[in-house]
């Protein structure tokens, strides 16, 4: 794990033999549409006080984590408070509740992060479909 707080998609080593076997090249762009969408997916559940946290879930933003490795990404925030990396803090608060009024209001903190692919798998999944698509349109299948 990164500093701060990451997601890593795994599994990624084996969907890049499928997709090669199928004569796919672009597991770059493939994960790079699932860590987008789980950023979104982030943004939309982050909790705010000051805003940074929220802020930091864009890639290339103030605080974003954005590595790209030959068959992996991780993606996150490592903005910090006093020391501390802020998100991990609310991440694993879990008697915290989120700031903002609206469907999360009093709702507890504690994985509003780590659990975002649980919460993400619809939106992952047309994001895959989408690269899917593109492939089909490229070599006309």
């Amino acid at each position: 794990m990164s500093k701060g707080l990451s997601v890593e998609v795994k599994g990624a080593p084996e969907l890049a033999a499928k997709l090669t076997a199928m004569g796919v090249t672009s597991l770059k762009t493939a994960l790079a549409r699932l860590g987008i969408t789980l950023l979104n997916k982030a943004t939309m559940v982050s909790p705010v006080d000051s805003g940074r946290t929220r802020g930091s879930l864009k890639k290339g933003a103030a605080g974003n984590i954005w590595n790209e490795g030959r068959d992996s990404l991780t993606i996150g925030s490592a903005v910090q408070h006093a020391g501390a990396f802020y998100p991990r803090v609310l991440d694993e608060g879990g008697d915290k509740y989120h700031y903002r009024a609206g469907p999360f209001a009093g709702q507890s903190l504690g994985g509003w992060f780590t659990n975002i692919g649980d919460r993400s798998e619809a939106d992952m999944l047309k994001a895959l479909d989408a690269t899917k698509q593109e492939l089909l349109k490229q070599w006309g299948r």
